[in-house]
């Protein structure tokens, strides 16, 4: 009896480590990417045009498969732009972005994403917006989003390092675009990556 109790006590104990060492791994990772992006300030990132639809589709899959059963709901309002990016870059963006939605939405609930269109100081602008029913973050923590290492659920029962959306933001400001977030009533977030769009 106390053997099998140590063997899953043991079993317990080296999951832990496995778990902790993964998300120590992912840590450091992020925070070598984010500090090289921030060093080189975009002088490595390969430019070129490419489809946004066929870039956040490929996102959108891949964040499905990652949250089995889960799905991302997309409504276009028109057409999408070709956009001038590192294309890996910016799949990092979108990857990270549907990930914290999925992870901070009930899980029988889908993920939205809707475009749109602006003009702001003379630069045609488009807009994708992820958009999740979870909890939300109150005024105080939309205030502090994007700081290094911090989450708004320090619980731990969310994964997470805390430097994903500092590397999000980092990212599409050298693509001179901006993140916009915003919280309803403290329920649900809407975070919207809005870019330059290429001339024709």
């Amino acid at each position: 009896m106390n053997r099998d109790y140590d063997k899953k006590m043991s079993h317990e104990i080296f999951e832990t480590i496995h778990r902790q060492s993964l998300n120590l791994k992912k840590l450091l990772d992020e925070l070598l990417d984010l500090s090289r992006i921030e060093a080189r300030a975009g002088k490595d990132f390969y430019m070129d045009n490419h489809s946004l639809k066929e870039l956040v589709e490929q996102s959108c899959l891949e964040a499905e498969g990652a949250f089995k059963g889960r799905k991302v709901e997309v409504k276009s309002t028109g057409r999408w732009p070709v956009i001038s990016c590192d294309i890996d870059k910016m799949r990092q963006v979108f990857n990270n972005l549907l990930s914290n939605s999925f992870k901070y939405s009930p899980e029988n609930e889908k993920v939205r994403l809707k475009t749109s269109e602006r003009e702001k100081n003379g630069i045609r602008q488009f807009g994708v917006s992820i958009i999740d029913n979870g909890i939300g973050m109150t005024p105080k923590q939309l205030s502090r989003i994007g700081e290094r290492f911090y989450r708004a659920d320090d619980s731990g029962a969310t994964p997470g390092t805390g430097l994903g959306v500092s590397l999000v933001k980092e990212i599409v400001s050298i693509h001179t675009g901006e993140v916009e977030f915003a919280s309803d009533n403290e329920k649900g977030m809407v975070v919207t990556v809005w870019l330059p769009m290429v001339k024709n």
